[in-house]
């Protein structure tokens, strides 16, 4: 049964570390973020912790996955593909907490 859902949402790389710094939001562990994209786009990775992440959960879309702890905290994304000048996109998981 699925009891909890979670969502990450990206907008591009630049803006992603434009907004984090701007709110300096202290309820969002600071994350880390690698994208390297080929011909103007590429998959994007977001991760809040260095400790392995065990298995991948398909989002709802299957445009990306994320990684949950245990106890259901998203440790991780990794979006499919992100355009390299602006995008927008969604991720929305469904998974056992």
């Amino acid at each position: 049964m699925y009891k909890t859902q979670k969502c990450a949402t990206i907008f591009s790389h630049t803006e992603l570390k434009k907004d984090m710094s701007e709110k300096g939001d202290k309820t969002m562990k600071k994350g880390s973020i690698f994208f390297h994209p080929i011909e103007g786009s590429g998959p994007l990775t977001i991760s809040w912790t260095k400790a392995p992440k065990g298995d991948a959960t398909e989002a709802k879309k299957g445009n990306g996955v994320g990684f949950f702890s245990h106890t259901g905290d998203l440790l991780s994304v990794i979006f499919d593909d992100i355009q390299s000048d602006s995008d927008h996109q969604t991720l929305e998981f469904a998974h056992q907490g």
